[in-house]
């Protein structure tokens, strides 16, 4: 901005002497040009300044109409980052929810896995003593069986004894009688 050098015109003007006596038409029209010189560089001066006032002014009240919008757009965007901020509140709140249930579902069917395990146990438990019961009794029979078929055996064998001395008996009992039959013949 070019602002006149009014303090300039006003010295220039002011180291004349002016004195009313003086009759110098000189002098009075210097001093007046000066003022008139310094009153229109002050009337440039307020117009450029009155120009820039109103610019500013504009400016300033558009600035403040950008503010009122920023402020509103702010307050809207506050609003919806509370309701996101609570729709993630309730969204936690149903996540954690859902984490306790299913631990406690993990842990029921834990429990009902190792009842049905111990069940299981429990069963296979009774079944395998049923049949360690019965390998047992079959165990025995079979000691029984061995031990009368041994003696079947010996039984066979005396009874095989018996028949070949029951048959030397008769044979010889035959071959006595002959004998005896030819001693007499004799």
């Amino acid at each position: 901005m070019d602002t006149p050098n009014c303090n300039a015109s006003l010295h220039s003007a002011s180291d004349h002497d002016f004195n009313p006596n003086n009759s110098g038409t000189e002098d009075s029209s210097f001093v007046c040009k000066a003022y008139m010189i310094k009153d229109t560089g002050l009337n440039r001066f307020l117009d450029t300044q009155t120009e820039h006032y109103v610019q500013e002014s504009n400016n300033i009240s558009c600035m403040g109409d950008e503010i009122a919008k920023l402020k509103r757009d702010l307050a809207a965007a506050q609003k919806v980052a509370e309701v996101a901020k609570q729709q993630h509140m309730r969204g936690e709140l149903l996540l954690s929810r859902a984490l306790e249930d299913c631990k406690q579902y993990k842990s029921k069917l834990e429990h009902q896995v190792k009842q049905a395990k111990g069940e299981e146990d429990a069963a296979l438990r009774l079944q395998l003593a049923d049949l360690s019961a019965r390998v047992k009794v079959l165990q025995r029979q079979r000691a029984e069986f061995i031990t009368a078929f041994k003696s079947q055996l010996k039984l066979i064998d005396v009874l095989q004894r018996q028949k070949l001395h029951t048959e030397s008996a008769v044979l010889l009992n035959f071959t006595e009688q002959e004998f005896m039959r030819m001693i007499e013949s004799e």
